[in-house]
């Protein structure tokens, strides 16, 4: 979705892995008493800021987003078996869904990247 939307506005990029842990920035956040909201904003500053290490030239925008669904916190599946399962479990719950975005600016316009995965 958010590589459409870059296309559609005739936006040349690239998509660059951030290659973080995430698990781990989950844990912190968690135990640290912070919401999902909250989370997916520090995942997206921290694939932004990795992935701005690697270009300083760049213009770079991190995104993340949790499934908010009360004490548990969800991602994208992986695969089709994963998605049949969380919605399995999902079935009935309230949901808040928690996209984030973030953004490194080094200061040229050279081109965009995009870290994290779609």
């Amino acid at each position: 979705m958010r590589a459409h939307l870059l296309e559609t506005a005739g936006v040349a990029f690239s998509i660059e892995p951030a290659a973080i842990d995430e698990s781990a920035i989950k844990r912190e956040m968690r135990l640290a008493g912070r919401s999902a909201s909250e989370c997916a904003k520090a995942l997206a500053r921290a694939k932004a800021a990795a992935v701005s290490a690697r270009d300083l030239d760049a213009l770079v925008i991190g995104a993340d987003q949790l499934l908010d669904a009360g004490d548990e916190w969800h991602d994208k599946p992986k695969t089709l078996a994963e998605a049949r399962l969380q919605l399995q479990r999902l079935r009935g719950a309230l949901m808040d869904w928690q996209p984030r975005c973030a953004s490194s600016v080094a200061a040229s316009a050279y081109g965009m990247r995009r870290a994290g995965r779609n």
